[in-house]
């Protein structure tokens, strides 16, 4: 006796005779027969189907889907994760010109900010802002340019970590499915003189 996938359901089948047993869940794909507790179908640990069955294939049991919550939480905090550096690297416009926050960007301005504290005047110094360059009017600019980037990273940072919280928390595949991202691709940015100065500064 063995059982095999037609068209979304298990199949049982003997040597003389084969036997429709049920509708089965679209994750299911992989299906072992065990004589002892039936037959058993899983898909890389998302679901486990069951349904015990007699010699003529008759129904002994209902079947039971088990979703792994810790699957489905992980695949959703991914997406948020993704989201989230979506958010960063975006960056923000600051005197019309287009700042992203890539890794190697959050590094220059650190650099430029560590020479101005160390008393360097940063006026006219380059930056390579996205597709342009740009050179800093004064110090203010720099440090302007440097607690906006500090502010997209954090706000980024913090709602995702608000929405992941969420995802931990639920209990059920359907308490997943409710925590919706619905950030926008940019931070929104308040009134430049909301913006902190980073600790840095």
């Amino acid at each position: 006796m063995y059982a095999y996938l037609d068209s979304g359901n298990i199949v049982l089948a003997t040597s003389t005779q084969e036997f429709q047993i049920a509708d089965i869940p679209d994750c299911v794909i992989r299906i072992d027969n065990a004589p002892e507790t039936g037959l058993i179908a899983e898909r890389s640990g998302l679901a486990t189907y069951h349904k015990k069955i007699s010699g003529d294939g008759s129904v002994l049991s209902d079947y039971e889907v088990c979703y792994r919550l810790d699957v489905f939480k992980r695949t959703k905090k991914d997406e948020i994760n993704n989201h989230t550096d979506v958010m960063v690297v975006n960056g923000f416009i600051h005197d019309g010109v287009h700042f992203k926050i890539e890794p190697h960007d959050e590094s220059n301005l650190m650099g430029l900010t560590l020479e101005m504290l160390s008393g360097q005047d940063m006026t006219g110094a380059y930056f390579r802002a996205a597709e342009e360059d740009y050179y800093f009017k004064s110090n203010q600019d720099l440090i302007d340019v440097f607690s906006t980037g500090k502010y997209v990273i954090s706000y980024a940072v913090q709602t995702g970590a608000a929405l992941k919280d969420a995802v931990q928390a639920a209990t059920t595949k359907a308490e997943i499915d409710a925590v919706v991202d619905n950030r926008s691709d940019w931070v929104p940015l308040p009134d430049p003189s909301l913006i902190p100065s980073p600790s840095i500064l």
